[in-house]
């Protein structure tokens, strides 16, 4: 593996041991499982699977609950959901009403992603998915997703009129996600009960 090949992320979920590179400049997705110890300049691993020609990102996520599903959001607005462990080549994309950058994507533990919007006035800039609502009747076993599109609307939709730079969920409370304003504030949301809690931590 060359030093340009861009990104190297290790799987978020702890009971898979494999790893994504993605080389930024080619647009070229890997997939790969370590075969021997690690020692001193040197690290054998092995191909397992690669995802080619995906849209330009400006950031990404791989989930770990679904170990086959990586998120990409690009300049345009658009969340391409991957599937990068079986050479299907195969992407899903989130809906968006109003264009404007993706500035932030983050999985929980349970399925939901949350998406992190530029600002526009009259819209709201953060949008959690349920990534479950599509993925009920997924047979891993298959090739691609075998899914219908996406609903219009997501889950939630918060935050209005605001550009949301960062997101992340609390690994202990998959519910609650934290989420960091452009030149305001950072902000816990608490998805739990019907209606979501809101906390302010402003910036000086």
């Amino acid at each position: 593996m060359d030093r340009g090949d861009g990104i190297i992320r290790w799987s978020p979920n702890r009971t898979r041991d494999e790893f994504l590179s993605i080389n930024v400049n080619y647009r070229i997705l890997q997939l790969h499982k370590p075969t021997g110890q690690i020692v001193p300049e040197q690290f054998d691993y092995e191909d397992v699977e690669k995802y080619t020609d995906f849209q330009g990102f400006g950031t990404y996520d791989w989930s770990p609950s679904n170990p086959g599903l990586v998120a990409l959001g690009t300049k345009s607005g658009e969340v391409h959901l991957l599937r990068v462990d079986d050479g299907s080549n195969d992407s899903m994309i989130l809906p968006l009403k109003l264009q404007r950058t993706c500035q932030a994507v983050a999985f929980n533990t349970t399925g939901l992603l949350a998406v992190g919007l530029d600002r526009v006035r009259n819209d709201q800039c953060l949008h959690i998915w349920d990534i479950n609502q599509r993925l009920s009747n997924w047979d891993p076993a298959k090739k691609g997703w075998q899914t219908p599109p996406f609903p219009a609307d997501p889950l939630h939709k918060l935050e209005a009129s605001v550009a949301i730079t960062s997101t992340r969920w609390f690994e202990d409370q998959p519910q609650t996600l934290v989420v960091g304003v452009k030149n305001q504030s950072v902000r816990i949301h608490d998805l739990r009960g019907s209606f979501p809690q809101q906390t302010y931590l402003n910036i000086d």
